[in-house]
C-alpha cells in the first residue's frame, strides 16, 4: 500500500498570505499555491480545502522527498 504524506503550509508573502499544499508519494512530491489575500482563519483554511479540492491544480511530480520542517504540536 502506498503511504501519502500531505502538508500544507500558510505564510505571508507580500502583500498576500498563500498557502503551499504539498503531497508525497511513492518518494515524488507535488506542490500547489493558493493566495489568500488577508489572512486567514484556520476554519477557512479547512473550509477551502475540503471545497477545493477537486480544483486545485498540483505541478509535475519532482522525485524526492520533500524536506522533514517539524512539527507544530
Amino acid at each position: 500500500m502506498a503511504q501519502v504524506i500531505a502538508r500544507f503550509t500558510v505564510f505571508f508573502e507580500d502583500p498576500f498570505w498563500v498557502g503551499v499544499y504539498e503531497r508525497e508519494t511513492d518518494g515524488a512530491v507535488q506542490a500547489c499555491r493558493v493566495v489568500f489575500g488577508p489572512e486567514p482563519k484556520d476554519y477557512t483554511v479547512y473550509a477551502f480545502l475540503l471545497e477545493n479540492w477537486h480544483r486545485l491544480s498540483f505541478g509535475p511530480p519532482v522525485a524526492g522527498g520533500a524536506p522533514d520542517r517539524g512539527s507544530n504540536r
